[in-house]
């Protein structure tokens, strides 16, 4: 067996799925199959058993896994000192993160990235961190941007940016004149947040119950303009990342500290526990941690000026 047959079982083994797989590598499922069967004819042994519609890992499987994972690991090596020139890396990297996150760091990160290395194609997904970790776990998205804290068992994971939440009111709010709050003092408040799969409504609902008080949500909205565009007109208050107001200004919305521990947020990238990563998939964690050992705190993607939205 060659290098790209242990390639094609690495994909198989991570997505647990044949079409997926096949989808992912560019070859259509039935020479997909045909490549396995073939390895497993040379070793005499069955690598994959069906479970719930999905491809598990046998024994033999699992332990050829192991032994694959270096040799590609070390294939690549010579890859990368052999061919300096990034224009010649091919792949696809599949990465989610939370809707600001993306406007405030992804958006940059990835147009740098794919300017280094044109021929490795970056899908995105939008989501909440809940829906990140399912993907990342399931082999839907490589890469994935979340709040902390992180499952342990499940992930490795790294510090992305640290990047508190603020409580965000219109000027004409009563707490426009103050500079930071408690959440005791928002009880009598209409709250403006995102879906249950978002890290910052649980946040929130955890924090108004410790002061006593069970939130009275008067919207949900997953879109960040909106949300302030409402909190501008005074319809209700939110709390929103620090980073959304270092990038963009909203006229008419006074920010507030919270005294409360839970408001230091944390964004963390994660990858799959020892799960299979691509050299396509390394290219990009390598170019995010290049980044983020030189600017922890993101300060690089943030523009001199503000951009003012009206």
């Amino acid at each position: 067996m060659d290098i790209r047959e242990l390639k094609y079982f690495a994909q198989i083994a991570k997505d647990g799925n044949f079409s997926t797989a096949a989808a992912k590598l560019s070859i259509s499922q039935p020479a997909l199959s045909k490549v396995i069967q073939k390895m497993e004819d040379q070793l005499g042994v069955s690598l994959f058993y069906t479970f719930q519609r999905r491809q598990k890992l046998t024994d033999a499987g699992t332990i050829l896994l192991e032994h694959a994972l270096r040799v590609i690991n070390g294939y690549d090596s010579i890859v990368e000192t052999t061919h300096l020139d990034k224009s010649f890396y091919q792949g696809q990297v599949c990465v989610g993160f939370p809707p600001i996150a993306g406007i405030c760091y992804f958006s940059e990160l990835i147009i740098s990235f794919s300017k280094l290395y044109p021929g490795i194609k970056v899908s995105i997904q939008e989501a909440g961190s809940q829906d990140i970790l399912d993907a990342v776990d399931s082999g839907a998205l490589d890469v994935g941007c979340v709040s902390a804290p992180i499952p342990e068992d499940k992930f490795d994971h790294a510090l992305f940016v640290r990047d508190d939440f603020l409580l965000a009111v219109s000027s004409q709010h009563p707490l426009a004149h103050k500079d930071h709050v408690t959440f005791a003092e928002l009880k009598n408040e209409n709250f403006i947040l995102s879906s249950s799969r978002f890290h910052s409504h649980q946040t929130v609902r955890f924090a108004c119950r410790e002061a006593g008080f069970e939130p009275l949500v008067s919207i949900e909205s997953n879109r960040w303009d909106f949300t302030a565009q409402m909190v501008r007109l005074n319809c209700g208050i939110s709390v929103l990342p620090s980073s959304l107001f270092k990038r963009f200004s909203f006229p008419d919305i006074h920010l507030l500290q919270i005294d409360h521990p839970a408001m230091r947020h944390q964004l963390e990238l994660i990858t799959k526990k020892d799960g299979y990563v691509s050299y396509a998939v390394n290219c990009f964690i390598s170019h995010v941690m290049q980044w983020m050992e030189a600017d922890p705190d993101a300060s690089s993607l943030v523009s001199p000026v503000a951009r003012r939205i009206d």
